[in-house]
């Protein structure tokens, strides 16, 4: 169960989350304990309940499927944020803003060096795109990836590789293979 946050009171002394009072008044406008007419104005911070309340023990909320408490931290009302922020249960989402994951804390770094939408850079064109895009932009879009020569031909044993944005040059200009119209073929 979770525990009374920020309390604040109502002229008649009746205590109240503050979170959820304001969500009642934008529809309501009355004290739910009373009916009596109430504004946000009216509230007051409670703060001797807030004292007892950050004293009170409490455990750590996150739990699996099942509902069986997964992580053992034990402490003050008061700490509980603070461990929330760390725990390695909470459940919280992949940092690549591409990436729509959501994970327990503890399993975020290892996800995040294999996530295949982390940020990755081209090594031929230096563009920045998700690493699962990365295969493909080489294989037919990046200007600068080397590919083989269309026209099939060698150099040094190994079929030529010329980057695509060179390929049309290298066909017209350099290609060993390249077809070349005889100069004689009109006679």
């Amino acid at each position: 169960r979770e525990v009374l946050r920020n309390p604040v009171s109502c002229r008649d002394g009746h205590t109240f989350c503050d979170e959820c009072i304001v969500q009642w008044l934008e529809t309501q406008k009355t004290c739910p304990m009373d009916r009596q007419p109430l504004s946000k104005r009216e509230l007051i911070r409670n703060l001797p309940v807030r004292g007892l309340i950050e004293n009170l023990d409490v455990r750590c909320y996150h739990k699996d499927d099942d509902s069986h408490y997964l992580c053992a931290w034990r402490g003050k009302a008061a700490d509980l944020d603070d461990h929330t922020r760390k725990c390695p249960f909470a459940i919280v989402s992949c940092p690549h803003p591409l990436c729509s994951d959501v994970m327990r804390r503890k399993f975020v770094e290892a996800h995040a060096h294999a996530c295949p939408k982390r940020s990755v850079v081209c090594h031929a064109c230096s563009l920045e795109m998700a690493a699962c895009d990365l295969e493909e932009h080489l294989e037919q879009e990046c200007p600068l990836a080397k590919v083989p020569c269309i026209n099939g031909c060698v150099t040094d044993g190994s079929v030529t590789l010329i980057s695509r944005v060179h390929m049309q040059d290298h066909v017209c200009f350099d290609c060993s293979n390249a077809l070349v119209a005889c100069p004689f073929e009109s006679q």
